[in-house]
């Protein structure tokens, strides 16, 4: 291959086992669903190249405490075949390693070429969380905590079947988790492991494939979070220590920005699907309309249609097409 988730809010749609190739599938092959929100090709790539802890600058490695792991630098780093390697050691003290992006980022979707480790006993994730806003550099914790995981829970593969945890959290709390049942062996081979930050719903997905959905309450996730992979251990939830050192692999990362909703999924339609408001308005159009959050522009059906933003080219607020 070239280099390139307890309190539920909304409705949740999940699915059994899934069949999945083994290997990724072409990047232009996706479910027909997948067309009702667009994404740029490219907006954030890092191919973690050899040697990319020495010459980049997009990432920082951990040199903290992360759920009672300690993580360093050296556990996080580049091999010869231009992976991301992260390492949990055995026994204790816990000791792993994460990164995180130093910029932030928006509505869109994350890709990334993953295995996890084999090794029983540890937790490798992809998740984003709106840890920091880096808008007020003089506090480094005072973003929204919102965070949607895709957890890997070692324990979990067993020959040639495994499960994969997916939650979502808001406030530094969690809303809502699932497991899912995987007829593969995550640490097995690479895929492509992903999901959609969209306003009012993530949705999930490994090769191109939809695999979880879960829908919340508008704009309860900000378009300003970071990035982050980690690896760690603990003895509940993640059964650990483990008895060997624990390898994470990372071929590379990439990020898509939401371009246009021809549909509607990412916002509100107006009762006469005339426009699409902002997901925060909650309903579009009708009286009160410029009251709501986001107010006239985003919530009132005369000034999108004025504003003349179509759907098929904008995301909302923005006219659908007829």
């Amino acid at each position: 291959m070239p280099k390139h988730l307890m309190l539920v809010l909304a409705a949740a749609t999940a699915c059994g086992p899934v069949q999945l190739d083994t290997e990724p599938l072409n990047d232009d092959v996706v479910d027909a669903v997948q067309q009702a929100v667009s994404f740029e090709p490219i907006s954030f790539l890092e191919n973690f190249d050899p040697d990319w802890e020495t010459t980049q600058t997009a990432w920082r490695r951990a040199t903290w405490s992360q759920n009672g792991t300690e993580m360093h630098p050296s556990r996080a780093f580049t091999s010869d075949e231009g992976h991301l390697v992260q390492v949990v050691l055995p026994g204790s003290p816990y000791r792993g390693g994460s990164i995180e992006t130093n910029g932030e980022f928006g509505y869109g979707r994350w890709q990334a070429r993953l295995r996890p480790s084999s090794v029983p006993g540890v937790l490798n994730s992809m998740f984003i969380k709106d840890w920091d806003d880096r808008q007020t550099p003089a506090d480094g914790n005072d973003g929204l905590k919102a965070e949607v995981d895709i957890e890997f829970l070692s324990y979990t593969f067993s020959g040639d079947t495994g499960k994969v945890w997916l939650a979502v959290h808001f406030d530094g709390q969690q809303q809502y988790g699932t497991m899912v049942d995987l007829d593969f062996n995550p640490s097995k081979a690479f895929r492509i492991w992903g999901f959609d930050v969209l306003p009012n719903q993530v949705r999930w997905h490994v090769n191109g494939k939809f695999i979880h959905t879960y829908k919340f309450p508008a704009e309860k996730i900000a378009p300003r979070y970071e990035m982050f992979f980690n690896s760690w251990t603990r003895p509940d939830w993640i059964n650990g220590p483990p008895a060997a050192e624990a390898r994470y692999l990372v071929d590379w990362v990439r990020f898509s920005k939401v371009v246009n909703d021809p549909t509607c999924a990412t916002g509100v339609p107006h009762p006469q699907r005339t426009v699409c408001c902002a997901a925060s308005c909650g309903t579009c159009g009708g009286p009160g309309c410029g009251q709501r959050p986001g107010g006239t522009s985003n919530c009132c059906g005369g000034a999108i249609l004025a504003a003349d933003r179509w759907c098929s080219g904008s995301t909302p607020p923005c006219v659908l097409s007829p």
